[in-house]
């Protein structure tokens, strides 16, 4: 017959097979690790998308290649205080009357605080005249005022 036997009352190899052999399940745990199997398995196609997408992009855009054709080539550039000195500058356009000209320099230094004057040295231009003809023209020294466009030349001018 059953009865009833308090587990003082049991040999203790008994009492361990009664025993739970892991403890109960934790709900709340295991919810949250659902959730996070759910936000890997959707962010993990994502990256993988997103990283093929760079991977194409750079190298759609290493193929191709930009050269953007400015009037003016800055040389190499250094900042010294408040000076900005280019070398081997290049400028060259059109005048107001639609004639072309053309400024090379060794060095060219612009005052950060007076943007608008630039002092060339070892100036070589070339100037469309009227009757279509070019001027050529040397000078040690000038500065030229970007916001008058005026050039203006001063030492050794040929």
């Amino acid at each position: 017959m059953n009865r009833h036997v308090p587990p003082h009352d049991l040999e203790p190899d008994e009492a361990l097979s009664f025993l739970p052999s892991r403890p109960a399940p934790d709900f709340k745990t295991a919810a949250r690790h659902s959730a996070r199997v759910r936000w890997i398995k959707r962010l993990l196609p994502a990256v993988i998308a997103l990283a093929l997408l760079v991977i194409a992009g750079a190298s759609f855009v290493s193929q191709m290649e930009v050269k953007l054709a400015l009037p003016f080539d800055l040389g190499r550039l250094t900042l010294n205080g408040s000076r900005l000195t280019m070398e081997l500058p290049k400028l060259s356009g059109f005048t107001d009357d639609n004639r072309g000209y053309s400024v090379n320099a060794k060095v060219a230094v612009q005052d950060v605080t007076h943007p608008d004057l630039v002092e060339l040295s070892d100036i070589e231009a070339r100037l469309e005249l009227a009757d279509k003809g070019w001027a050529a023209l040397q000078a040690t020294k000038g500065t030229i005022d970007t916001k008058t466009q005026f050039v203006k030349l001063t030492e050794g001018v040929e």
